[in-house]
C-alpha cells in the first residue's frame, strides 16, 4: 500500500505547498451558525477536485460521499494567555492543508467558532480555519478510504474524560461523517490532549489518533497532557496503607502489587460499576463490555452524569447514541 506522501521536512516548510488563497475559506466576518453552508466550503482547483475510484483499498474502505470535502482534523485551541486556533485538516481529494486563524486575521479580529456537534455546516468547520489555509501534502486514495472507513466505527466509541492541565488548551483529534441529504457534517471525537483529555474507546479512534499525529507533525498543539489510565487489577504490597475510601491500588511494581492508591477515574477500566460508584463517580460501558470510572463530564453535575446532562460528551456519535445510567453503566450504540 502506498503510504503518506509527505515527509516530516514537507510537514515544517510552510512554503514547501501550494496555498489556498484567502476566499477560499470562510474570513473572520461570516458568520459561523448562520446555518448556511454555501460559501463554506474551501475551493481548490478543479484538477484536485477528485480522486480516482478503481474499487481498491480493502473491505472496509470508504468512499466520501458526493459533497463531502471535509475528512479529518486535529485542531488547537488556547485562549489562556494569547488567542490561538491553529492546526491541519484533510479534504475529500487526499490534500492535507495546515492553517493558523490568528496568523491571518485582522488584530480586532472576534473568536472564530470552535465547537463540535452533530449537524454542523461546512461554514461552521472551516471559518475557524482564517483566510488563508497552506498546503503541507497529499495521501493517495487508497490510504485516505481505508482511513475514513474507520470513523463510522470510532463513532461507536464511549468518550473517557479527565482535565489533566490548566491553560495547556485543547489539541482535539477529528474524524467527520457527512449527509449528503441535509449537506451536514456529523463529528466524531476520535481523542484530545490538553485541559480536556479525551480517550475514544474504540480501537479504531486510537489508530486514527496516532495516524492523524503523523499527518499533522509540526501543523498542530502537538503531544502533552495526554489521557492517563494506570493498571488496578494488583493487590495492595503487604507494606503499601490502606487504599481511602473510594480509591483503588494503582502503579504496579515489579514485585507484582500495587504500591499506591488513586481515583478509578485512572485505572484502564475496573472490575465493575460498584467502584465507580464507591467513588462517587459514573460507570461507562464500552463496546467489549468493560467498565470505567468518569470524574465528570461537561453540563453534569458532579457524580450526577447521564445522557441528559452529558450530550454529545459521553459518544463519539453523539448525545442519540447514549443509553442507560450512571449505575448500572452508560454505554454508546446506534440509534
Amino acid at each position: 500500500m502506498q503510504r503518506i506522501l509527505i515527509t516530516l521536512s514537507l510537514v515544517l516548510c510552510a512554503s514547501c505547498g501550494g496555498t489556498v488563497s484567502a476566499g477560499s475559506d470562510p474570513g473572520p466576518g461570516d458568520d459561523p451558525d448562520s446555518g448556511t453552508a454555501s460559501d463554506a466550503a474551501p475551493q481548490h482547483d478543479a484538477k484536485e477536485a477528485s480522486v480516482p475510484v478503481d474499487g481498491s483499498g480493502g473491505p472496509d474502505a470508504v468512499v466520501p460521499p458526493a459533497g463531502q470535502r471535509i475528512l479529518f482534523e486535529g485542531s488547537y485551541v488556547n485562549y489562556a494567555w494569547q488567542p490561538s486556533v491553529s492546526g491541519f485538516y484533510v479534504t475529500g481529494d487526499g490534500t492535507v492543508f495546515a492553517y493558523d486563524y490568528y496568523a491571518s486575521a485582522p488584530p480586532d479580529s472576534g473568536h472564530p467558532y470552535t465547537e463540535y456537534g452533530p449537524g454542523m455546516t461546512e461554514q461552521q468547520i472551516t471559518g475557524k480555519y482564517g483566510a488563508a489555509s497552506t498546503a503541507i501534502g497529499k495521501l493517495d486514495a487508497q490510504e485516505l478510504y481505508e482511513r475514513l472507513g474507520g470513523v463510522a466505527s470510532a463513532r461507536d466509541g464511549v468518550l473517557l474524560m479527565q482535565s489533566m492541565c490548566a491553560d495547556a488548551g485543547d489539541m482535539r483529534y477529528v474524524g467527520y461523517l457527512y449527509d449528503p441529504a441535509s449537506s451536514t457534517y456529523t463529528p466524531v471525537l476520535l481523542g484530545a490532549n490538553g485541559d480536556r483529555a479525551v480517550k475514544n474507546t474504540a480501537p479504531e479512534a486510537q489508530q486514527l489518533v496516532d495516524w492523524l499525529k503523523s499527518l499533522g507533525a509540526g501543523a498542530s498543539g502537538g503531544e502533552f497532557c495526554e489521557f492517563l489510565t494506570r493498571r488496578c487489577d494488583l493487590p495492595l504490597c503487604p507494606d503499601a496503607n490502606a487504599c481511602p475510601q473510594g480509591q483503588v491500588p494503582t502503579s504496579d511494581t515489579p514485585n507484582g502489587c500495587a504500591e499506591s492508591c488513586a481515583s478509578p477515574s485512572l485505572c484502564e477500566q475496573v472490575s465493575s460499576c460498584e467502584v465507580c460508584s464507591a467513588a462517587k463517580e459514573a460507570c461507562f460501558r464500552d463496546q467489549g463490555g468493560n467498565s470505567h470510572c468518569v470524574r465528570w463530564v461537561p453540563g453534569c453535575p458532579y457524580g450526577e452524569v447521564d445522557c441528559s446532562c452529558g450530550g454529545d460528551s459521553i459518544c463519539a456519535g453523539g448525545k442519540a447514541y447514549c443509553h442507560g445510567d450512571q449505575i448500572s453503566g452508560l454505554s454508546c450504540v446506534a440509534p
